[in-house]
């Protein structure tokens, strides 16, 4: 499972390992990496990878915390198990999408999810002789404990939404034609 250790009040260091917790449902293969949590709501999405990342079904799976369920986000059971695979893909050409993290968009209103996709050269004898992997990413929707990706192809991806408005220097805020902002606060 994925173990959480928590942090001093100043960030500093670990708190003594009696505060250790594993996370109960977050096994998947032989290892898991790459765990991300993700709050919407008071609502709690933890993403995390599993399985060998050779392997067709190297993936990134999510659990899902109400912030009611149990007493507190460190306790074993905080995270139950949902929807299972966020993103999957075994075909050749694209597969072994893990590694994640999420993050706001541009319009700070849609959320996104960064992963890579591994891509495996291999020799007459079927031996693998280099890997490569890219960074992808795509768009996330949530629905209470439920999450998402809309679209999460090799090709034919979209383009963030840009904000309504953005600006490159402070005076952009005071002489942009669409929004004025009183120099006096």
């Amino acid at each position: 499972g994925i173990l959480v250790k928590k942090m001093k009040d100043d960030f500093s260091d670990f708190k003594s390992s009696k505060f250790d917790t594993y996370y109960k449902n977050t096994k998947l293969g032989r290892w898991n990496e790459g765990p991300y949590i993700t709050k919407r709501f008071n609502n709690y999405y933890l993403t995390w990878t599993g399985v060998d990342c050779y392997a067709p079904s190297y993936r990134v799976n999510y659990n899902f915390y109400d912030g009611k369920s149990v007493d507190n986000i460190f306790n074993s059971m905080a995270f139950e198990q949902q929807g299972g695979s966020l993103l999957l893909k075994t075909d050749e050409e694209y597969k072994g999408l893990g590694h994640s993290a999420n993050f706001l968009g541009p319009d700070l209103d849609s959320y996104y999810v960064g992963y890579h996709n591994l891509k495996l050269n291999y020799s007459a004898d079927g031996t693998v002789v280099s890997n490569r992997r890219y960074f992808n990413y795509a768009r996330l929707s949530f629905n209470g404990s439920s999450l998402v990706s809309d679209s999460y192809d090799l090709t034919n991806n979209f383009v963030p939404r840009r904000p309504e408005f953005e600006t490159e220097n402070v005076s952009g805020l005071l002489s942009d034609s669409s929004i004025l902002l009183s120099e006096k606060a």
